[in-house]
């Protein structure tokens, strides 16, 4: 079986500050209080999969997500996705 992991999701945006978050080897815990972006990690993982909800509204700034995945077969592999553009490489 293959396996994968996520190590970097960021995403960004003209004018705006990076979010970004690093995930380790083994469990990663998502934990903080409300409104502080936990769901927006979740909805930009399954945007970067092929969900076809935007993660967020443009009227929030941000333009891009990135998604670095480490993979034993492939290496590290990089998805960029422009949700306003409908850019995906």
């Amino acid at each position: 079986m293959q396996t994968f992991m996520i190590e970097k999701l960021r995403v960004s945006g003209a004018g705006k500050i990076d979010g970004v978050v690093e995930f380790t080897d083994g469990l990663n815990l998502i934990q903080g209080r409300s409104n502080t972006g936990k769901t927006w990690i979740l909805r930009c993982i399954n945007y970067l999969f092929g969900n076809d909800r935007r993660p967020y509204t443009p009227a929030t700034g941000y333009t891009e997500i990135e998604g670095i995945f480490k993979t034993e077969r492939y290496g590290e592999i990089n998805l960029n996705y422009s949700p306003q553009s409908g850019d995906c490489g």
